[in-house]
């Protein structure tokens, strides 16, 4: 916290005694992102006291040492306790991350005690917008944030009426929730005329998380933002990676060749992806190369968005080695999300990777439940498609998917697994593969087969032999072989 509190005389040039003021700047605004433009507000007023100008020393904000005020001492007694009270009261609300208005400020240095923050009704996008612009957060959740105040505002302008946490209602939110859903959505000429479940239940989700916030920071709100239809259902999209025959074929693709050689950042990261599963984040991360006793080189990183900071060690393989040499022994930086999402499709349409897929859509509101719609294979890829493609064909290969989540970074096997995007044919190769030991044992030999030897072993005569199979026929009443009793115990071990 960036805070000072500073006492100044009201009139310094006065020839009588005038107000000690006290001002206090707090909080700032993050203007585009950059943190250097701060704008502070500011809380004024009065201490109470009067002081004559030449009994103030301006240096030290407090009555000179050496003036003969009667009351010298316990004057900046009470200006060091006033100083102390408005910094432990700002901080009362900056731990639960607000930042108050002026007035609110003075009511918790006044009262001396937790003040309710908000009196009257509050306006959600007053509440977000304070949130959302006064704290520190990542940029794409500072978006996310812009995005639910700009559609809090449409919806109020559309039904010209002002939400707030203390009358939002369920109906209230299931009228907002459908207003979201019925929005339409464009993106690069294509329109729909819902958005996608994903979309909304990011929606529910923040929604959620601020009248939590609100609640927790003294806000009265409305309980039926609780109800179990305003919980965030997220549905598995699909989506497709790359099989270890694709990544061959694109570790051999010649970009020269092709007279793409600016799409050659965009393969190195998409191989990366694909033989790492790290996320983008961590590759700025990655140290240098380590020879461990057995000759195995390897990479360690320490995962950046793991509460635990998870150490992971990375073999490399060659096509690793190959890109982490020829780029002067490092890898290259990634590329931002949009331009690597954009760039990946172009080189998966140069791989002439053009097989249809089917892909389910889910949308809000649209009045059925899924519709199919074809794409081709390459503009299904993007940036996650290398930790896809190093998931799915790690857990294909039989690796144990808790070790394959140290690489990954999920914490959750449910998580996990929904990077898993197996095909139906490879979910039955991979079973087939699994079972078939068990499902289909080599076939047992018959039961004439296994007598002969057992004779063959005990020396029984072929005689003996014959009368255990008729012993068999006469005592099996099914199709399966059964125990031919004591008779045939006392022919196999008789002496």
């Amino acid at each position: 916290m960036e805070t000072k509190v500073k006492f100044y005389l009201h009139a310094p040039n006065a020839n009588k005694a005038t107000p000690v003021m006290m001002v206090f700047n707090y909080g700032f605004k993050i203007n585009n992102q950059i943190q250097k433009n701060k704008k502070y507000k500011r809380l004024k007023m009065a201490v109470g006291w009067s002081i004559h100008p030449k009994d103030w020393s301006e240096e030290f904000q407090r009555i000179k040492p050496n003036s003969r005020h009667t009351k010298k001492v316990q004057i900046n007694a009470d200006l060091g306790k006033l100083e102390s009270k408005v910094l432990e009261s700002y901080q009362y609300f900056y731990f639960q991350g607000i930042i108050p208005s002026g007035q609110q400020l003075k009511e918790q240095i006044v009262c001396g005690e937790p003040v309710q923050l908000y009196n009257v009704k509050t306006s959600i996008v007053t509440y977000v917008e304070d949130y959302a612009l006064n704290c520190v957060f990542k940029n794409n959740t500072v978006k996310n944030y812009k995005r639910l105040i700009s559609k809090i505002k449409s919806f109020e302008k559309d039904k010209k009426s002002t939400l707030y946490f203390e009358t939002m209602d369920a109906s209230s939110i299931r009228s907002f929730f459908r207003f979201i859903g019925e929005s339409p959505v464009v993106y690069k000429n294509k329109k729909w005329n819902t958005q996608c479940l994903n979309t909304l239940a990011d929606f529910k989700k923040n929604i959620r998380k601020f009248f939590n916030l609100a609640k927790g920071s003294g806000v009265k709100v409305h309980c039926d933002y609780k109800l179990k239809e305003f919980t965030p259902v997220y549905h598995n999209a699909d989506a497709v990676y790359l099989t270890m025959k694709r990544i061959q074929e694109l570790i051999k693709f010649d970009l020269e060749q092709a007279s793409r050689t600016g799409l050659q950042r965009t393969k190195d990261q998409l191989i990366i992806g694909c033989f790492t599963g790290l996320r983008n984040s961590d590759w700025n991360r990655l140290g240098g190369i380590i020879q461990n006793d057995n000759g195995i080189e390897y990479l360690k990183v320490r995962t950046k968005k793991s509460s635990k900071k998870t150490v992971v060690s990375l073999p490399m393989y060659k096509p690793l080695m190959d890109i982490y040499n020829k780029n002067g022994n490092k890898f290259p930086a990634p590329q931002s999300n949009q331009k690597f999402n954009e760039s990946v499709k172009e080189l998966g349409k140069l791989m002439r990777w053009n097989e249809t897929i089917k892909v389910s859509i889910n949308r809000a509101y649209d009045g059925e439940e899924d519709r199919i719609e074809e794409y081709p294979f390459y503009e299904l890829l993007s940036r996650h498609t290398g930790r896809r493609s190093f998931a799915t064909n790690a857990f294909s290969a039989g690796v144990n998917p808790k070790f394959i989540m140290q690489f990954t970074g999920h914490k959750k096997l449910s998580d996990f697994f929904n990077y898993i995007k197996l095909t139906s044919d490879d979910n039955v190769n991979l079973f087939y593969e699994q079972t078939k030991e068990f499902f289909e044992p080599k076939s047992t030999p018959s039961v004439k087969d296994a007598l002969d030897f057992s004779c063959e072993s005990a020396q029984i005569s072929s005689d003996q032999n014959q009368e255990i199979v008729q012993l068999h026929h006469a005592d099996s009443t099914s199709g399966y072989p059964v125990s031919v009793g004591a008779e045939l115990e006392d022919l196999l071990f008789r002496r």
